[in-house]
């Protein structure tokens, strides 16, 4: 949805406002409160940048307002990224164990059923009587409940557990696309700074001040804890 323009076009350049309607104005406030740079958001939203700007200025209060509330729920957001990326580690090597069980005792019932079906006749119509085709579904009811019970302390289960994983990759690769360690369609910022030795914007003083408090309590944290294990002994 494009916003309303209100002025015309000279040279390719706006210049009057364009009028964003309510949708537009809280994605804008929301994607500028995260610090989301202002051509971008002008692109997101179909509108010229200066109309953006023009906006930031009119608004700047609602969003610095805004970019608290992130900073406070900045905490929180970690450490669920820090768990979901470690339970989706956790998952990972459990499905890369059990889950080729499962796929291989799938495997040898469809072999019997196939071997079967190219022998004919009674065979073909028995097979599932067959003690060898017994055999074999004890065997994937067996591999299928061990998975089953290795996903149940995540609360997932063989269908749910592939969605989370998803999720929790998509987390790290944006973590990496950040430091420049995936490839991605334009330069990591962060890099970019790096390179350019612009020490002072690599992070946002604010951030690292959010991260820094943070950091201090889980030292704080882990100080208390070490100190009732010295207590015990």
């Amino acid at each position: 949805m494009l916003g309303t323009n209100r002025g015309g076009v000279l040279n390719g350049i706006t210049f009057s406002g364009e009028v964003l309607d309510k949708v537009q104005e809280n994605q804008a406030i929301e994607l500028l409160a995260s610090g989301t740079p202002q051509v971008e958001v002008a692109e997101a939203l179909g509108i010229s940048q200066p109309s953006i700007s023009r906006f930031a200025k009119k608004n700047q209060e609602i969003i610095e307002k805004e970019t608290e509330k992130l900073l406070k729920s900045l905490p929180d957001i970690m450490e669920q990224t820090l768990r979901d990326i470690t339970t989706g580690n956790d998952i990972s090597k459990l499905l890369a164990d059990a889950a080729p069980k499962v796929t291989a005792a799938k495997s040898k019932l469809l072999d019997i059923e196939e071997a079967a079906v190219r022998a004919g006749g009674k065979k073909a119509v028995d097979v599932k009587k067959s003690p060898e085709y017994r055999l074999a579904k004890i065997e994937l009811e067996r591999a299928e409940a061990d998975l089953s019970s290795r996903l149940s302390p995540f609360l997932l289960d063989g269908k749910t557990a592939p969605k989370f994983l998803s999720l929790a990759y998509k987390k790290q690769a944006d973590i990496l696309r950040a430091l420049g360690v995936f490839p991605a369609a334009s330069q990591s910022i962060f890099i970019q700074n790096l390179i350019q030795k612009n020490t002072t914007n690599i992070i946002s003083p604010a951030v690292m001040q959010v991260i820094g408090e943070y950091i201090n309590k889980s030292l704080e944290a882990v100080e208390v804890v070490e100190a009732e294990v010295v207590d015990e002994h």
